[in-house]
């Protein structure tokens, strides 16, 4: 056969488009020593091909052999999706209320005294320093509020002294 012959049945073999004859061509060709270096990591393909196609099984009693080993196999019933659903919740169950008994008990551990309280005695200059500057101005601040609440309050108040006496004009 010649090269563009090979290379045009070649090409339908790759898109599945080859009759039984051409393919037989293919595989006679292939199965000769001199095919070219570009075809030459096919030919093993073509080559297994009809290797394959001329193993026989050489057991008399191939057949009895595979059924006997069929028939001892034990066959488990299959589980129902139902059933594998069901434990599937029950798991899903359980585990919720471990996550939830491990957290309510967890939450309710007393907290050692050590990181329960921290004294002034247990800082240092510079945290004592910017504690008492934190604590003054946030005194500061709350007296400007109860000030500005109490201008607040007095206006208020006169507003609803005049909205009961009537507006004077």
């Amino acid at each position: 056969m010649d090269y563009n012959n090979i290379q045009n049945l070649l090409d339908k073999y790759w898109e599945g488009e080859t009759s039984v004859e051409e393919e037989k061509r293919l595989r006679v060709y292939f199965n000769q020593p001199n095919v070219p270096e570009k075809w030459a990591t096919i030919q093993p393909m073509f080559q297994y091909f009809e290797h394959e196609k001329v193993i026989r099984i050489e057991q008399e009693d191939f057949e009895e052999q595979l059924l006997a080993q069929l028939d001892t196999t034990t066959i488990r019933p299959i589980r129902s999706r139902r059933n594998i659903r069901r434990i599937l919740s029950y798991a899903a169950a359980v585990l919720l209320l471990v996550v939830g008994s491990y957290t309510t008990y967890q939450q309710f551990q007393p907290v050692p005294a050590d990181d329960q309280y921290l004294s002034l005695n247990d800082l240092s200059d510079e945290d004592r320093l910017a504690y008492e500057q934190t604590k003054f101005a946030l005194s500061f601040l709350a007296s400007k509020l109860n000030k500005g609440t109490k201008i607040a309050t007095d206006n208020v108040n006169k507003m609803n002294k005049a909205a009961k006496n009537g507006v004077k004009q």
